[in-house]
């Protein structure tokens, strides 16, 4: 069974290392793979999160739209929430 680099550093289990905060992880991390190391996976991460953001970005704009149509004035800082 292949471990992941998460599975390496001892994160989730009881030892020592799970202890030492994200700045351990972060040089752990660092010194195994370097830059590239760090950002690994990245890219389904962000896939996943750009239908989702790209909706509530034009879901809000539009609103922010009717809400000067109707009323005619800008939105509350409220109302962009």
């Amino acid at each position: 069974k292949s471990k992941t680099n998460i599975d390496k550093l001892g994160i989730g289990s009881t030892s020592q290392s799970s202890r030492k905060g994200i700045g351990y992880v972060l040089s752990s991390g660092f010194q195994q793979g370097g830059l590239r190391g760090l950002y690994r996976g990245i890219t389904p991460t962000v896939l996943g999160i750009l239908p989702y953001s790209g909706t509530a970005f034009t879901i809000n704009e539009q609103a922010k739209l009717k809400i000067t149509r109707i009323m005619h004035r800008e939105p509350t800082t409220i109302e962009r929430l």
